[in-house]
């Protein structure tokens, strides 16, 4: 079990919705025609955040009833959470009057439909929500070059590996900060090993359904509906994610038996999938603006809830199938991290379930929320936990010493490092080799952003220059933009060891073998309690060990 870290008494601090909505409102009154993206994580209110850059842009003059802005969704469900969210902004944020009548919000068919329209000539920017879809082939005709596009994410980081056509990041903040900043709660994450082995060849979602169908089994689902019920006095309104629509009423099917044993400590226990399928047989928007209404339930779902919805009651997500993807992860977690108003007192709960998976050498786990880089190559994430900045220097320089790295990159470690906007990458050519040493990647304010764009554009790309033996030169100065004198890859050294650690965690990749030349560090601040209360705790433990409680 994992837990998190006590949330601290004040109040959230959204001053970074202003920061992001300046950032963007420049972006966009320097080049109207521009391809910006917003990255803010679930919770963080990117919706808010937009809406407000729109009212912004219509104060300067910039849009207008003859230069409107269209917002296009790929669902029914993400454009009415879309339309209730503007009606509340205006009054509740101050925005513009006529932002109404100025920003229109639709579907991607009736978006296209208008843009190639007599109507056209009236839209000067297009907003896509949930922008890593935007990759998809269908997306392509809204990247016209005489239209701005603004796009919303919670990362720039696609699941399917192609990368987004947007020129540069606005703005962005990390999961990190939105806790640091008490925006978002930090679930508890807690594991339940089911020592069962499954042979699937893959966590795609969209892969077929026989594979994610293999976790559906009778005794995995009487264990995963006997651990929910086990928890029922802290889980009070439960959102469970599983791989295929199958597995959805089953799963379903035997949590409903469970909450029935022990006499429905649930108020009630449903499913919902596509199509309009639910244990209700109503519409999927009518069942879940009922299902909001309920103050303790347990909900299975597969690909609806992750994206778009918003219920401030749910306080557990139980990840009944493992993934491969960040992005679905986050989406996943994002349903309990919102802060439930200004009462940050609240706790949420991440249960994920661990199988013996021996064909699948990867899979995302919480550590990922933390991330910033690209999952492409598969990276090893360590989180290390600190007590202060002396602490965290200490820590830092210990874990380069244990990987050999060389005086010289030991130099460039920042004086100052702070965990909360500090990472570090380590990689190596050749980890097998006796006394490898291995080089580093300081991700810190000021270089964060370009290494980690850096990181991204080689990792999805590097499979093609393995193959077409790209130049070291090209690929970093002229595709990643690094300059020359960069104090880093300015060393040929360093520019060809990373692409050949990079290409060698591809073939490890490729081969479903565990990537051993990639680590990437995160870094986590401990709350050390006053003396007395570590006392108690251990005068607590010793009690309830004797007593039989742990």
């Amino acid at each position: 079990m994992r837990s998190s870290l006590p949330q601290i008494s004040n109040q959230p601090d959204w001053s970074f919705q202003d920061d992001a909505v300046r950032a963007v409102v420049k972006d966009f009154v320097k080049d109207l025609k521009g391809k910006k993206l917003l990255v803010i994580p679930t919770g963080g209110g990117k919706t808010v955040v937009a809406l407000k850059v729109v009212s912004e842009l219509i104060r300067q003059g910039v849009l207008s009833n003859t230069k409107k802005a269209i917002w296009v969704v790929h669902t029914k469900w993400l454009k009415k959470q879309a339309q209730l969210k503007l009606e509340d902004s205006l009054s509740s944020f101050g925005l513009v009057d006529d932002l109404s009548s100025v920003l229109k919000i639709c579907m991607k068919a009736e978006a296209r439909d208008i843009l190639q329209s007599q109507e056209s000539n009236l839209y000067s920017m297009i907003i896509i929500d949930e922008a890593h879809h935007s990759a998809a082939i269908s997306y392509k005709e809204f990247f016209n070059p005489e239209i701005g596009v603004l796009g919303l994410t919670a990362t720039p980081t696609r699941t399917d590996d192609l990368e987004l056509d947007f020129s540069e990041i606005s703005y962005s903040i990390t999961f990190r900060e939105l806790v640091n900043r008490n925006v978002i709660l930090l679930p508890t994450f807690e594991e339940v090993v089911t020592h069962i082995s499954i042979d699937a060849g893959s966590l795609d979602y969209y892969a077929p359904a026989n594979d994610m169908e293999k976790f559906d089994l009778e005794a995995r689902n009487e264990l995963i509906a006997e651990e929910i019920l086990k928890r029922r006095a802290k889980f009070k309104k439960v959102v469970v994610f599983v791989g295929s629509n199958a597995h959805v009423k089953s799963l379903y099917a035997k949590i409903d038996q469970k909450n029935k044993f022990y006499n429905r400590p649930f108020q009630h226990v449903g499913y919902i999938f596509g199509g309009d399928n639910n244990e209700l047989g109503l519409p999927n928007n009518e069942y879940l603006d009922q299902h909001r209404l309920r103050e303790s339930s347990v909900l299975v779902n597969c690909l609806i809830l992750n994206e778009g919805y918003d219920d401030p009651k749910l306080n557990a997500v139980i990840m009944a199938t493992p993934s491969r993807s960040v992005l679905y992860y986050m989406q996943c977690v994002g349903r309990v991290v919102r802060n439930p108003g200004d009462d940050i007192s609240g706790k949420a709960y991440v249960l994920e379930l661990v199988d013996r998976l021996p064909n699948i050498k990867y899979r995302i786990d919480n550590r990922w929320l933390f991330a910033e880089i690209s999952d492409y190559l598969e990276p090893q994430v360590i989180d290390i936990k600190y007590e202060d900045e002396v602490d965290l220097r200490g820590i830092t320089a210990k874990i380069l010493q244990e990987h050999g790295v060389e005086a010289q990159y030991l130099d460039l470690l920042p004086l100052t490092i702070k965990g909360d906007n500090f990472g570090m990458l380590l990689f190596a050519d050749a980890p097998e080799r006796p006394g490898a040493t291995w080089k580093p990647i300081y991700f810190e304010p000021g270089s964060a952003e370009k290494y980690i764009r850096m990181f991204n554009k080689l990792s999805t790309n590097i499979g093609e220059y393995a193959r077409e033996m790209v130049n070291d030169e090209f690929a970093f100065f002229s595709v990643c933009q690094i300059p020359q004198d960069d104090r880093l890859f300015s060393d040929r050294k360093m520019r060809v060891s990373l692409l050949l650690a990079m290409e060698r965690a591809y073939e490890h990749k490729c081969k479903h073998r565990n990537v051993d030349c990639l680590k990437y560090f995160t870094f986590t601040k401990s709350v050390r309690y006053p003396w007395w209360v570590r006392l108690w705790n251990w005068i607590t433990n010793i009690i309830n060990f004797r007593k039989g409680r742990i």
